[in-house]
């Protein structure tokens, strides 16, 4: 009995050491980073800058695009998490054309005071925040400091991020 249950703490052991190895390597931000200046319009043909964000506990800038699968289940988790992190904003920015947007937008329930939904071209969202392609998540504390960046994020990270990051 005690074999299995010390077999069991091992894996148990080992499993949360490498996936804390992983977040270390390729989730967390290497270099101090800040919230990048941009100046994109939203679906409502208004413009939004980063200097217009202010008083946020932390920011969340998902780029996506409304064909992709892991897109489309993040949009799902921020429609949840805009009602429970109602201190922090969500960015998401897109390249495809505002009638796309809207459609995916509606469907997902994105509608809120702490979502932004921006629209530029591709090539200038890459510029602005060096993603590698959508889904790309980049979470920032208060500070606008970058705290975190990968291709995805479950709900859970967001809010880890956020309270470490805010902490410092």
């Amino acid at each position: 009995m005690w074999r299995k249950f010390l077999v069991l703490s091992i894996c148990s052991v080992s499993i949360i050491t490498i996936f804390s190895l992983l977040y270390l390597k390729y989730g967390k931000a290497n270099k101090e980073t800040y919230l990048p200046e941009f100046k994109f319009i939203d679906i409502n043909k208004k413009w939004l800058n980063s200097g217009s964000l202010q008083n946020y506990k932390g920011y969340c800038i998902v780029l996506f695009n409304t064909d992709c699968e892991i897109c489309q289940a993040e949009e799902e988790i921020i429609s949840r998490a805009k009602n429970i992190y109602t201190e922090n904003c969500f960015i998401l920015l897109s390249p495809e054309p505002d009638s796309i947007i809207d459609a995916f937008i509606s469907k997902h329930k994105l509608i809120s005071d702490n979502v932004f939904i921006l629209s530029a071209p591709l090539d200038v969202i890459m510029q602005t925040f060096d993603g590698k392609s959508a889904p790309f998540v980049f979470i920032y504390n208060k500070n606008k400091k970058l705290i975190y960046k990968a291709n995805t994020s479950p709900l859970d990270v967001f809010m880890k991020c956020w309270d470490a990051g805010n902490k410092k």
